[in-house]
């Protein structure tokens, strides 16, 4: 029996395509202040990709009065610093802090566009498999107030943002000392979407937040550790699918020529 092995030229046109597996975007806001264009970075380090810039829906207004941004602290029981945004009552006996989050539901927060956004780029020549999406999210109140909710649900620009990709709800808002983030609140698998795969575009995620119930003062929505993952690899070259093609071929030719 005869054994056919491929050059080290020819199989080199298949090993670039490679995958490895990468955090494409990481948003810990661990650092900065109150900022208009919120503009957090991305401290992920993958190199075939690009991570815009964390930016602030409509909805949510201009920033003034603390209405949302990075806090300035950690709280007593070692929570970091982490992305806020105020929901009902009024902070400081300031009007224009109320509701800046609205309800009750998803459709009301898409046409109020209450969201944060980013953006993942793959470079020129390479496309992105998608694998996970993960946040940390709790709500608080300066008084506690189990009836009352928030919700943070994810979206995205592949199907301009009509569907929900996956959300998590804080069922029982509790007082900013008590504030504690899970690990994490919410994983979504992109692994198993198709759509999200071999994506040689960049895709915009938007992650929404609405609340509702009643009770509590000064209630603020708080993210942390927003991260999305995923494989990036070069799209393979024209002629390394013609070669995959010709491979195929080689045994009925030579079955033929017997």
């Amino acid at each position: 029996m005869r054994c056919f092995t491929l050059s080290a030229a020819f199989s080199g046109l298949f090993l670039t395509g490679a995958t490895q597996a990468a955090t494409l975007g990481l948003y810990e806001f661990h650092t900065g202040t109150y900022d208009a264009t919120l503009s957090h970075q991305s401290t992920d380090t993958d190199p075939d990709s690009t991570a815009s810039l964390m930016v602030v829906g409509g909805g949510f207004g201009a920033q003034a009065a603390n209405r949302w941004g990075t806090s300035a602290t950690t709280f007593t029981n070692s929570v970091p610093r982490h992305l806020f945004v105020r929901g009902h009552g009024a902070f400081g006996g300031t009007p224009a802090n109320v509701d800046i989050v609205d309800g009750p539901d998803e459709a009301t927060a898409v046409a109020a566009d209450d969201y944060f956004e980013f953006t993942i780029s793959p470079n020129s020549g390479y496309e992105i498999d998608f694998t996970g999406f993960t946040l940390k999210y709790v709500v608080t109140a300066d008084v506690a107030a189990p009836d009352r909710q928030g919700t943070a649900f994810v979206r995205s620009s592949l199907d301009g943002f009509a569907s929900t990709l996956g959300s998590v709800t804080d069922s029982n808002v509790q007082t900013s000392p008590n504030t504690a983030f899970g690990n994490p609140d919410l994983s979504i698998n992109l692994s198993v979407l198709g759509s999200y795969q071999n994506v040689a575009g960049p895709v915009s995620f938007r992650v929404y937040l609405y609340e509702t119930g009643t009770g509590g003062t000064n209630v603020i929505h708080r993210l942390e550790d927003v991260t999305i993952a995923g494989d990036v690899s070069l799209i393979p070259e024209p002629g390394a699918i013609a070669a995959l093609g010709l491979m195929g071929l080689l045994p009925l030719r030579r079955r033929r020529a017997r």
